[in-house]
């Protein structure tokens, strides 16, 4: 394991910096589930969570995504192929299967990638240097950092 879980906590609220993308805990009725979000601040001052737009479900934690990658990953730049030999999860290079989303790795940020049969990836896979499957990433969230609501 490159850190341990006491390094990365939950956050709840909302969060203080707009326009990155955040691990989300989004509780439902039937319980929790893991994504990635982005947290949209607009020029108005509204703020909200992309993509999500739930009538049932509401966001109750994340933690910003450059935390995470950094305590599974223990590499937050892949640009130079770097890996860590015990790491939680390693980067991927080349070309992702077209039938799964990733989080993609850019130079100094991080994004959703997915694929659109008309216009292809949604990152130019020049610009991505690593990535890792999303639902590979989200399991290893749900089985190493479950959310426990400190307000309860």
């Amino acid at each position: 394991m490159v850190a341990s879980n006491s390094e990365v906590n939950w956050r709840q609220g909302a969060p203080e910096k707009g326009g990155i993308y955040y691990v989300s805990a989004i509780q439902y009725p039937a319980g929790t589930v893991y994504d990635v979000l982005f947290w949209q601040v607009d020029p108005s001052g509204d703020s909200y969570w992309v993509p999500f737009d739930s009538k049932i479900a509401k966001v109750v934690g994340f933690i910003p995504v450059s935390e995470v990658i950094g305590a599974f990953t223990g590499v937050l730049d892949p640009s130079d192929g770097s890996k860590v030999p015990d790491a939680i999860i390693q980067w991927q290079y080349g070309e992702p299967d077209r039938t799964k989303p990733c989080l993609a790795a850019l130079r100094y940020m991080y994004d959703v990638m997915t694929w659109d049969e008309e216009f292809g990836w949604s990152v130019p896979l020049e610009h991505c240097d690593a990535y890792i499957p999303l639902d590979e990433f989200l399991t290893k969230v749900a089985d190493l950092l479950p959310f426990e609501d400190k307000n309860q």
